[in-house]
């Protein structure tokens, strides 16, 4: 482990942990109804900045690696900018606002890559 450790560090710490302590509940529903739609988080990287997790490919091969058969579905939420309050300013205009729409069609195909990758 690097020292200090690095947020990438804490992500790969995290995602292996998250996907190793999930995995006897998502066995567990599937084996009570094999019919259940179970999602988990998706980590998005920095063309997401208001939603982005340091070394999100580790957070995403760990846990759809180990637990991919068992998830039927991924939460990708999709936060383009920090800010709060009005548009315009120091915050992003409307149009940089109607603008980040724009890159939802990529993303949902790099989505959908990295699911065909694990199911």
């Amino acid at each position: 482990m690097e020292y200090p450790p690095t947020e990438a560090t804490g992500t790969q710490t995290l995602a292996t942990s998250y996907a190793a302590n999930a995995l006897p509940f998502l066995q567990a529903m599937k084996s009570a109804d094999p019919l259940d739609r179970i999602g988990v988080p998706r980590a998005f990287g920095s063309q997401v900045s208001g939603a982005s997790v340091p070394d999100n490919t580790e957070w995403n091969n760990a846990v759809l690696g180990q637990d991919g058969r068992y998830i039927s579905f991924v939460d990708a939420r999709y936060y383009p900018f920090h800010f709060a309050g009005s548009t315009g300013g120091s915050n992003p205009t409307d149009q940089q606002v109607l603008q980040s729409l724009m890159s939802i069609p990529s993303l949902y195909q790099e989505i959908r890559t990295e699911l065909r990758a694990y199911w």
